[in-house]
């Protein structure tokens, strides 16, 4: 796994890695900014001040040599281009995803809520453990979820000893709803 933090978050760097096939899973955190007209325009700004667009990553992921079909993970907030937030609705995400050929990758995984906690973390690393251990996308999230539940619940219980009518809190809840999959939820990574 390779992770691009401050001054190594350059265009240059960031397609590179891509080209090189050498990664099952691209994790996208930041801004992303939605151009209305085009959606496929729409980019992220990397620290070197360029832009590296939706164009930009489908044709990184077109040109790999590798057999490998990346799983993108979205993980951004959405502004327009005259960087006013918009709510990260289904309708935008969906014109964003459908710029991407399936047959090219394994699917995607949207945050359509920015907030970052305990949860969402160990959500996150759930959905990714389950991918890596050979379960499918569709899969992978539901165990994840199940594991968050159950140690939200009923922490150190086993599953038949559960209290479905014990509360959640609301971020909790809201956590496990967050993460949208499109694609084929039956596809495992390669």
């Amino acid at each position: 796994m390779e992770y691009y933090i401050q001054e190594n978050l350059t265009r240059e760097n960031v397609l590179n890695n891509i080209i090189s096939g050498t990664n099952n899973i691209i994790h996208i955190i930041g801004n992303l900014f939605y151009s209305t007209e085009n959606p496929k325009n729409s980019y992220f700004i990397t620290n070197d001040y360029q832009s590296v667009s939706i164009s930009d990553i489908n044709y990184a992921i077109k040109k790999t040599t590798t057999t490998k079909k990346p799983f993108i993970f979205f993980n951004v907030r959405i502004f327009n281009l005259l960087e006013d937030q918009l709510p990260s609705i289904l309708k935008i995400i969906s014109k964003i995803i459908q710029n991407f050929d399936q047959n090219e990758i394994t699917g995607i995984i949207v945050r359509i809520l920015y907030d970052f906690n305990d949860n969402t973390r160990q959500l996150i690393s759930n959905i990714y453990n389950n991918l890596i251990d050979g379960f499918s996308q569709g899969i992978s999230v539901l165990k994840a979820r199940q594991k968050i539940l159950l140690n939200n619940i009923v922490p150190n219980a086993d599953q038949k000893d559960i209290d479905m009518h014990q509360d959640m809190n609301v971020e909790s809840i809201i956590a496990l709803n967050s993460f949208l999959l499109f694609g084929k939820p039956w596809r495992m990574l390669e």
